[in-house]
């Protein structure tokens, strides 16, 4: 990895990104052309806006563009709240999911199989999700333009799964500075974002929904992780900061919340 290990996901894991955010009001040079007051900005100090832009867009109808919702993503899945609830098609083949380097296929398990049956497919609504939001009329330019990333970095990402499960992490993701090398790795421990006995996995005051879609919350994190305006001020030199870890979880929760309006539950 290029990058330095930063932050931590919402249930609590370390994430693996830069920690630092385009903030043009503390006088920074903005390498991203983004206009200031972007929605999902927190300053160098770590202040957010009361809302980063969520509560609006959360009182609009998630739609397409011709005003429909649509859903997206394999709705049967829904009712999956653990590992014992799924069943993989017979001649399945992942679509995204690629095996880290530290792992071997005569190494997985029914479990790995049905785990990444769940995150693949989760991966391909995260993907929906971005394009459904696109098609929103009502998003500001800050937002469409951080969207425009996500899409573009998602398209050339790398999609892992370690069977090891992760005392620390579900997953980590992360870009480099200039834009390359987008990649989400997943652990054998993602399937702790499902819940257990019924409660949550949280962190930083948000929950991750209960059973597939958890795994799905999970996806739409890392995926903040990808958009280079979320992580990175730079300095009058050129060089870049990291923010404190909680500030820079908090604003990729918000990215997470704002990508559950265009599921089309």
């Amino acid at each position: 990895m290029n990058n330095p290990l930063a932050g931590t996901d919402p249930s609590g894991y370390i994430a693996d990104c830069i920690l630092a955010i385009h903030c043009a009001e503390q006088g920074l040079p903005n390498p991203f052309k983004y206009p200031p007051n972007c929605p999902f900005c927190v300053s160098v100090g770590g202040d957010q806006s009361e809302d980063n832009g969520n509560k609006r867009n959360q009182s609009q109808s998630r739609n397409s563009e011709n005003g429909e919702t649509e859903k997206i993503g394999n709705q049967s899945l829904l009712n999956i709240k653990t590992l014992d609830d799924v069943t993989v098609p017979e001649n399945w083949e992942p679509k995204y999911l690629a095996l880290a380097d530290d792992t071997r296929a005569d190494q997985l398990d029914e479990a790995d199989r049905k785990l990444n049956y769940l995150i693949d497919e989760a991966t391909s609504e995260h993907f929906q999700a971005v394009e459904q939001a696109l098609n929103d009329k009502s998003l500001t330019e800050e937002r469409r333009a951080h969207l425009v990333e996500a899409q573009d970095n998602l398209r050339s990402a790398v999609f892992t799964y370690s069977r090891y499960d992760n005392p620390e992490r579900l997953a980590q993701g992360g870009v480099d500075f200039d834009g390359g090398n987008p990649r989400i790795k997943f652990f054998r421990s993602m399937d702790k974002a499902m819940g257990s006995n019924g409660k949550p996995a949280s962190g930083y005051g948000e929950k991750l929904r209960l059973g597939y879609e958890g795994i799905i919350d999970v996806i739409h994190h890392e995926g903040g992780h990808l958009i280079r305006p979320l992580h990175y001020v730079t300095n009058s030199q050129g060089g870049y900061s990291k923010l404190k870890r909680l500030d820079i979880e908090k604003v990729t929760n918000q990215y997470m919340l704002f990508l559950r309006n265009y599921e089309g539950r």
